[in-house]
């Protein structure tokens, strides 16, 4: 199996030398390209080099469906971004020194995300997806919005301006006030070869001394922010991978692609 380590734009400068546009190009797996000889450099290496490592490269970069999960804890951050081939999806482990991509097989993938997840009991729970409803939503009243908007004008910091709300629910001052480890999940569609094929969905969790809380963006501008029950994280992991994969293989072959 074919495992590349470089520079993050390895992949987005492989697809260059093959021909493909920005465009092309999924929006949650795209790293900047090297202008000039670098980058020209680079191509050629790839190419004349080794042909099988630019071909994972350039499907990686290039795949219609992607799922991207990263995680805070204690100070250490972890990224790894799927390209969701249903026969054959790549995976990018990120670090601070650059990224390596291999292949997966398709069942291997619920275990390679929930890898990078922290080692917390609410995070790393037996899968049990939550529902969202209305009277579970957690949020700030009109008034409490602007105080704390008036508290970061005059440079409190966002803990302070929140920790000085009076009457705030115990479970939202745990949401908004805890540096416990956080989790993201993105999954994104992007394929220019038909337009109206984008979709971007995102869903983030927070785990507090005594809740896990998750976040959903609902509107512009606004989310739904709800505590959850342990187990929700893989629970969401699992079910946005299948769809991903299912969505990924009821598109048209990219065989004919450049």
């Amino acid at each position: 199996m074919t495992t590349i380590v470089g520079p993050r734009a390895f992949a987005s400068t492989a697809a260059r030398g093959a021909g493909r546009c920005p465009a092309e190009l999924n929006p949650l797996l795209r790293s900047a390209i090297p202008p000039g000889p670098a980058g020209e450099a680079l191509d050629a290496r790839l190419l004349v080099e080794a042909p099988s490592a630019r071909e994972l490269l350039v499907r990686h970069v290039t795949s219609p469906v992607a799922l991207v999960l990263g995680s805070q804890a204690a100070g250490r951050t972890e990224r790894i971004r799927l390209g969701l081939d249903p026969a054959r999806p790549t995976v990018e482990r990120l670090d601070e020194h650059g990224s390596t991509w291999e292949e997966a097989r398709p069942q291997e993938l619920a275990g390679v995300l929930a890898s990078a997840l922290p080692e917390d009991p609410m995070l790393l729970a037996a899968p049990q997806l939550a529902q969202e409803t209305g009277s579970a939503r957690l949020g700030l009243s009109t008034s409490q919005r602007e105080q704390v908007r008036g508290d970061l004008a005059e440079g409190a910091s966002p803990a302070r301006a929140f920790a000085r709300l009076a009457d705030l629910d115990p479970a939202l001052r745990e949401a908004l006030l805890t540096t416990g480890p956080r989790v993201s999940l993105s999954w994104c569609l992007h394929d220019p070869r038909r337009r109206s094929a984008r979709e971007l969905w995102t869903r983030l969790w927070a785990s507090g001394p005594r809740h896990l809380f998750r976040t959903t963006p609902v509107a512009e501008g606004d989310v739904l922010l709800i505590p959850v029950d342990p187990g929700d994280v893989l629970a969401s992991i699992e079910a946005v991978l299948a769809h991903g994969l299912h969505v990924s293989a009821s598109l048209p072959s990219r065989a004919g692609a450049r």
